[in-house]
């Protein structure tokens, strides 16, 4: 019978395929290179058949040009010299930087045919990229070049990759897996993260079609539950800050019973130790569940939200520095007793000044769920207000715009007889319908900024 090595042991190992790109080594390339390359016949050389004095001997001094050319042709060479230093330092990147403000490009969304659809912000037309049936859930890269999604029903899916129009579309899993719970991007937008049904977390070369690299080994006991609480961000948003921490992505956010009792741990890519946050050696806040963990976009805090011991429901945002100081509740909302206030799938906003969340103010003594519009809640002083429609229960999905004026909301269940993907203005609650039906999650392409 074989036995499962430790979590602990297996970490840094499997960690490391998503840590920085090493530099390639390509000696053994170059060495195959020269063993295929006949030797050049040294007639070829031109000092074979050229005398080499003709290259040392003095060169003819040429003609003086006059003194007033020569100011004309200088300052041609000066006006030159600037023209290309101007244009230079107004250039811009092709491709936003992966976290923080960018521009508004399309939203990306599969119908109720399973077909991958391309929709104009500004004018509301839509036009399909990749045709169906069969596709769901995609999610443009980073730089906004291309879109990820699966394809394929729940008990055996497939990753694809097309660029941002749906040309060239490649399956890049070699083979199928069940039910897909999250799927993301590297900051790089070179590879696919993946969370399986089983717990294991996955990374696919989207550059390529390639074998999967398995970056941690299935969280999960024999009676299918999570080993050790473990939980790997939070990919209901569909939020690349979840998992990796900006700007450089270096380190990755686990919650789970690990060296300093359970918690909240910095997981550094290059397999070096976890870093406890807040955990229950840290802390005197009684941990039951943490869970929605996701890095602010500059990297220096820490959104998750806190289920009371013995609650499955009933958790509250919470905000901590990266280092462990400074941790307090996010919203100051208290209600009687007899109502149950839930806060979870926290999102930065791009500008890290504002956390949208998923709020429910239950009564269940009245049978009543409580499901709440999305709440914006502002991060230096924890007011909060709610924005868009609350006449749906919960959200197949819902993400900041790249600029952060917007929320871009999928509710759920969706209907057939209205939008099904709708924008929500986060300051003023006003919604913009563009008759889009989205029959899974929606992602908004992130492009350069206009100046």
């Amino acid at each position: 019978m074989n036995t499962a090595r430790p979590v602990e042991s297996r970490l840094p190992e499997i960690l490391e395929g998503i840590s920085a790109p090493r530099t390639p080594d390509y000696f053994d390339d170059i060495l195959g290179q020269v063993s295929r390359t006949p030797q050049r016949p040294g007639w070829s050389f031109p000092e074979r058949w050229l005398r080499m004095t003709a290259f040392s001997e003095r060169v003819a001094t040429a003609p003086r040009i006059p003194m007033r050319m020569a100011v004309v042709l200088a300052l041609l060479l000066l006006a030159l010299a600037v023209s290309t230093v101007l244009i230079a330092g107004s250039q811009r990147p092709s491709v936003p930087a992966p976290f923080g403000v960018a521009g508004n490009g399309e939203v990306v969304f599969a119908d109720k045919t399973g077909a991958i659809v391309a929709a104009n912000v500004r004018d509301g037309t839509t036009k399909v990229i990749v045709s169906g049936p069969g596709h769901s859930r995609p999610v443009f890269s980073p730089d906004g070049m291309r879109v990820a999604f699966i394809q394929g029903p729940g008990d055996y899916q497939e990753l694809v990759v097309s660029d941002f129009r749906g040309t060239d579309p490649v399956v890049v899993t070699t083979v199928g897996m069940a039910d897909i719970q999250y799927l993301g991007w590297t900051p790089d937008s070179r590879r696919l993260v993946v969370i399986a049904g089983d717990g294991t977390l996955l990374a696919y070369d989207a550059m390529r079609n390639a074998r999967a690299t398995t970056m941690l080994e299935p969280f999960v006991d024999a009676s299918g539950r999570l080993r050790n609480g473990v939980d790997i961000g939070d990919g209901y948003n569909i939020d690349l800050a979840d998992l990796f921490r900006p700007p450089t992505g270096n380190e990755m956010l686990l919650a789970y019973d690990g060296p300093n009792g359970y918690g909240l741990y910095r997981r550094p890519l290059d397999g070096s130790a976890p870093i406890a946050v807040f955990t229950t050696e840290t802390t005197n806040v009684p941990l039951g569940k943490l869970e929605s963990m996701s890095w602010s976009p500059d990297g220096s805090r820490i959104v998750f939200g806190i289920v009371p011991p013995g609650k499955d429901v009933g958790g509250r945002a919470w905000i901590v520095d990266a280092d462990g100081s400074d941790a307090h509740r996010l919203t100051r909302l208290d209600l009687p007793s007899q109502f149950t206030i839930s806060e979870s799938h926290m999102a930065w906003s791009p500008d890290g000044t504002r956390i949208a969340i998923q709020r429910w103010i239950a009564n269940y003594g009245a049978g009543d769920a409580g499901p709440r519009p999305i709440t914006i809640a502002d991060v230096a002083t924890g007011e909060d207000h709610e924005v868009g429609p609350n006449n749906f229960n919960g959200y197949v999905s819902w993400n900041w715009s790249p600029d952060g004026a917007s929320i871009l909301e999928v509710p759920s269940p969706p209907s057939d007889d209205e939008d099904t993907a709708i924008i929500v203005d986060a300051e003023s609650g006003n919604v913009i319908r563009n008759g889009w039906h989205a029959g899974s999650a929606a992602t908004w392409q992130r492009t350069v900024p206009k100046s």
